[in-house]
C-alpha cells in the first residue's frame, strides 16, 4: 500500500474474512503519506496472523513485495495490491488444487473488474485456458505463453515461494512487466494449477 486509504477497507477484509484463512498476512505500507498506517493498524486489530511493516522511504512497488517476502513464512504467496480484492472461497479452491498438485509453481483463476465505487464492470479478459480444475505441465505454460502471452489474473496468483526465490523475485528493471515476466518464468520451469472462476477483483481507476 502506497496511499490508497480509500480502498484499503475492502482489500483487507476481502482477506480477513475468508471461511479459509491464509496462514499469514502482511501489509507493507510503502511511506505513505495518508491516513493508512492507522487504517490499516485499527483493521488487522485482534488478528494474530496479521502484521504491518512499515517502510522508512518509499521502496516502489518491488521493494515493498522484497519486504515482505524477507519476513514471509508460508509455503505458497499471494501478492495483493492495495486497491485490489479477493472474493470469498479463494484460498480453499487454491488450497484444493494445490495439494492435488503440489509440484506445481503457482495457481491463478479468473477475475472481476470493478470501479471506483465497487461497481462491477465485467469479467477481467484473461484467456480461459481450461473449463476445470487442472495442472498444466511446464510444457503447456510454454505453449500456453507463446499463444496468448499472459493468461494470468494477478490478483489470484498464488505462488510457490521457493519457486518465486529462484526465478530471482521481480526484477524492477522490467518495470510494470516484472511479475508476469517472473509468472513466465515459473510456469515454465514447474507447471501451474488453474481454476476457471473468478476469485480475484482488480480496480479500474478512471
Amino acid at each position: 500500500n502506497r496511499n490508497d486509504s480509500l480502498h484499503l477497507a475492502r482489500c483487507i477484509r476481502s482477506i480477513l474474512e475468508q471461511e479459509d484463512l491464509p496462514d499469514e498476512l502482511i501489509v507493507v505500507d510503502d511511506q505513505s503519506t495518508d491516513n493508512s498506517v492507522s487504517v490499516i493498524r485499527s483493521l488487522i486489530a485482534g488478528h494474530p496472523v496479521a502484521r504491518l511493516i512499515e517502510n522508512p522511504v518509499n521502496l516502489g512497488t518491488y521493494g515493498a513485495v522484497d519486504e515482505a517476502l524477507k519476513i514471509a513464512r508460508s509455503e505458497y504467496v499471494l501478492f495483493l495490491s492495495a486497491n485490489d480484492a479477493v472474493m470469498p472461497g479463494l484460498f480453499a479452491r487454491a488450497r484444493s488444487c494445490l495439494s492435488r498438485h503440489p509440484g506445481a509453481g503457482l495457481w491463478s483463476a479468473m477475475g472481476w473488474l470493478v470501479d471506483e465505487e465497487d461497481r462491477l464492470i465485467r469479467l477481467h479478459a484473461s484467456p480461459v485456458v481450461s473449463l476445470h480444475d487442472t495442472y498444466l505441465s511446464p510444457e503447456q505454460c510454454a505453449r500456453l505463453a507463446y499463444r496468448l502471452g499472459n493468461w494470468f489474473v494477478g490478483a489470484t496468483l498464488i505462488y510457490r515461494r521457493d519457486a518465486v526465490e529462484a526465478a530471482g523475485r521481480f526484477d524492477p528493471a522490467y518495470m510494470g512487466l516484472a511479475d508476469l515476466v517472473t509468472t513466465l518464468i515459473v510456469a515454465s520451469r514447474h507447471g501451474a494449477a488453474y481454476s476457471p472462476a473468478p476469485f480475484g477483483v482488480s480496480r479500474i481507476h478512471s
